[in-house]
């Protein structure tokens, strides 16, 4: 895999370059859509920052509820367990430092760790608020939306496997070409990754 590559000396993530192309991508295609259907470029355009912004903040929420259990104990009782976690950037790993413990802080600003579902969530309800407080039809906008979303999705999916990140999909029982790779260990893993590229990209080119 192709965790990282350097770009004049600087460590760049595969996953960061990937993301950023599904956001451009979105910002090429979602302009020409808008404009196709009699809609406000403008509107998208401010759509889209809100976009990148929601999906990002999010799914860095997303990771925090998936490491939860990581991050909440009470080892130390109630009051010190929340002064840990709360002015601690590695929260109750500092009081236990051989532990499985991750800090609250350290968690959201890590440079990994983007769940997609936080994304999502975030992001659709930007967009909803939005819209509505601009008196613009919803349906209308998300219909020339979804094509970009769909494509933009595969994109950072193919970041994952690039990336080897760890979104590998269930264990295979045998080795199949195309469908299986051994990411890490000895074990072969459905490559869910490839068919969200392909089913995203199939479905935001549909038509």
């Amino acid at each position: 895999m192709f965790e990282q590559i350097s770009l004049f000396g600087i460590p760049i993530t595969s996953f960061s370059l990937l993301l950023m192309l599904a956001f451009l991508t979105a910002a090429y295609l979602i302009p020409k859509e808008l404009h196709r259907r009699g809609l406000s470029v403008e509107i998208g355009d401010q759509c889209l920052l809100l976009a990148v912004l929601g999906t990002i903040v999010g799914a860095k929420i997303g990771f925090v509820f998936e490491k939860w259990s990581d991050i909440w104990g009470f080892p130390v009782g109630f009051w010190h367990t929340m002064e840990y976690v709360l002015l601690h950037k590695h929260g109750l790993a500092d009081y236990q430092p051989r532990s499985e413990y991750v800090g609250l802080w350290a968690t959201l600003f890590s440079r990994g760790g983007l769940v997609f579902y936080g994304g999502f969530a975030a992001g659709f309800g930007a967009l909803y608020f939005y819209l509505k407080y601009k008196g613009q039809d919803i349906w209308r906008y998300g219909d020339a939306f979804i094509p970009s979303m769909a494509i933009g999705y595969g994109i950072g999916r193919l970041g994952c496997i690039v990336s080897g990140d760890g979104c590998f999909g269930y264990a295979a029982p045998v080795q199949i070409p195309f469908l299986t790779m051994v990411y890490a260990g000895p074990h072969s893993h459905y490559v869910n990754s490839v068919f969200s590229y392909v089913t995203g990209g199939s479905m935001g080119t549909d038509g």
